[in-house]
């Protein structure tokens, strides 16, 4: 019950192609945006909050939570990562806007925590508890998009961190499933 997509190289959609539907298949009508005379894949932006802190950060959590045997870790070992988040709170400063919650309350994070998560405590928290495979394929997640979020690297660091997205999203399906290959984790190779 859900659109997938696979191929990390297929033929890149352009503003005329999405005017003329030419992909049947994605297309349920015409788009009422299309009035606006803008073009709907060149100046539609991919948008970090919701692609990444709530969409694939938020996924990988509920893999390891919720997902297939392969991946999904214990309750006592989310405890523990819980745990360990919670020792962290006195060390996060004023500036971030909440402190990290227990992963049972993953539901309620808001896009910050995923953010949180994501570029600072992840990355501790879950180094000894994660199976290794999965712990460095969301590193690779972590890496590209620390140097995308960085003014002074973002530029000169946009390819390195245009290989791994594509790394990380060449993973998935081998990590999580060919379901897990949806439009927001395939947006990556995108970004």
């Amino acid at each position: 019950n859900r659109q997938t997509y696979p191929n990390l190289d297929a033929c890149k959609r352009s503003d005329l192609s999405f005017l003329h539907q030419s992909q049947e298949e994605h297309h349920k009508g015409v788009s009422p945006l299309a009035d606006l005379n803008i073009g709907l894949v060149s100046h539609v932006p991919l948008e970090y909050m919701h692609l990444i802190c709530l969409g694939a950060m938020k996924k990988l959590l509920l893999y390891w939570l919720r997902g297939d045997r392969s991946v999904r870790i214990s309750m006592q070992l989310a405890s523990c990562i819980s745990d360990e988040m919670l020792k962290l709170r006195q060390y996060i400063c004023c500036e971030f806007q909440r402190k990290p919650r227990p992963l049972n309350e993953v539901d309620r994070w808001k896009a910050v925590e995923f953010r949180l998560f994501l570029c600072y405590t992840g990355m501790v928290v879950l180094r000894d508890s994660l199976p290794s495979d999965l712990y460095h394929h969301f590193m690779l997640l972590h890496a590209a998009v620390v140097m995308l979020l960085d003014p002074l690297t973002a530029l000169p660091r946009c390819e390195d961190a245009n290989k791994l997205l594509r790394e990380f999203v060449s993973q998935l399906c081998k990590l999580y499933g060919a379901e897990s290959m949806v439009y927001t984790m395939h947006n990556l190779i995108h970004v």
